[in-house]
């Protein structure tokens, strides 16, 4: 007849799981406020401009900025944004086209150096007017 298993060490294996479920709980708000961030707080920018990671980049700016002014300083930068929205979306959008074309010249089976050069100038001058 074999001698019973040694009882396990409970008190180890209770610290690992609390543990664990801690960190799990993070996990979890974490990836809930993101979610919920990404769903329910309104965007600075119109999602013309967060096609782009540099669009990204400056809503998350501007989401850090707004924070933290005033409500009254808060109304007035959207408000200077929202003015000019129109000539920002046209910036944006010029910069999309030329970033296609530059695309476009480096998928095409032979590559054409002078129309790829001229393309990324194009795209360069589009970008910085942004």
């Amino acid at each position: 007849m074999t001698a019973p298993a040694p009882p396990r060490d409970t008190r180890r294996l209770r610290l690992a799981l609390t543990i664990s479920l801690g960190l799990n709980l993070l996990l979890a708000a974490f990836v809930g406020g993101s979610w919920w961030r990404i769903h329910h707080v309104p965007h600075v920018l119109p999602a013309t401009l967060l096609q782009t990671a540099g669009g990204k980049i400056a809503e998350r700016i501007f989401e850090r900025v707004i924070l933290g002014l005033s409500a009254a300083d808060a109304d007035t930068m959207r408000q200077a944004i929202d003015n000019h929205m129109d000539e920002i979306i046209a910036a944006q959008s010029a910069f999309l086209v030329d970033m296609a074309k530059v695309r476009a010249d480096v998928a095409a089976p032979v590559v054409n150096v002078e129309a790829l050069r001229t393309d990324v100038e194009a795209a360069r001058r589009s970008r910085q007017l942004l």
